[in-house]
């Protein structure tokens, strides 16, 4: 007689259930991972433009005679350096942010499939507004400060340097230079701050209860 072979039980097919909570779980991971390179990247970007800021500051500070080259360097190059590296901070920052939002979203999807409240880290952050703000405030004041303090040694190198000739307008022109770059760093100062509300509010916790209702 010819011994039946036994058939192996084939595994039991995955539900749309499922499928959908490893669908979520993966995408979770995936934002998980983009955040965490998100805050990596502001850290770099932070310590790359302040210690370059750092370096240029003092070699200009460090110079027994500075030149009128090394006055106009530090007022035109080193802020600006200064403004392109809070720049990119800010666009990091906006991409962890977008990032948080989607996650607090995945987070009530996988609760509501797991039928339980397991996962709410980045919803309780964002739905108490309990982010942080200070180290980011820190952060922008330490390079916009860098950024000032560069502008005050080239104003004092080129002042030193022009003020041996003694012209009669040196005064005036000081004043009017000063005038005109207090008006720029005043208006970048607070073009970056309109920026950064606007990513803090877009992705705000009432701006997320809207979104979800449809409006």
């Amino acid at each position: 007689m010819k011994r039946r072979l036994k058939r192996r039980p084939r595994p039991a097919a995955l539900t749309d259930h499922s499928l959908q909570l490893q669908s979520a779980l993966a995408e979770y991971d995936s934002l998980r991972q983009e955040s965490m390179a998100s805050i990596s990247n502001r850290i770099t970007v932070v310590n790359f433009t302040f210690g370059a800021l750092a370096v240029m500051i003092a070699g200009l500070l460090a110079q027994s005679n500075p030149t009128l080259l090394s006055g106009i360097v530090a007022i035109l190059f080193v802020p600006q350096l200064a403004k392109t590296g809070l720049l990119i901070w800010l666009g990091e920052y906006d991409r962890s942010q977008r990032a948080g939002r989607w996650i607090r979203d995945l987070e009530l999807r996988i609760n509501a499939l797991v039928d339980n409240k397991s996962m709410s880290w980045e919803s309780t952050l964002m739905s108490k507004g309990t982010h942080m703000s200070y180290p980011y405030a820190s952060t922008v004041l330490l390079l916009l400060g860098a950024g000032w303090a560069s502008l005050v040694v080239g104003f004092s190198i080129m002042y030193s340097n022009l003020a041996v000739n003694d012209p009669q307008w040196l005064n005036w022109g000081a004043l009017a230079a000063v005038l005109v770059i207090i008006g720029a760093e005043v208006w970048f100062a607070l073009y970056f701050r309109s920026k950064w509300i606007s990513v803090r509010t877009h992705y705000s916790a009432r701006n997320l209860h809207r979104w979800a209702n449809g409006e």
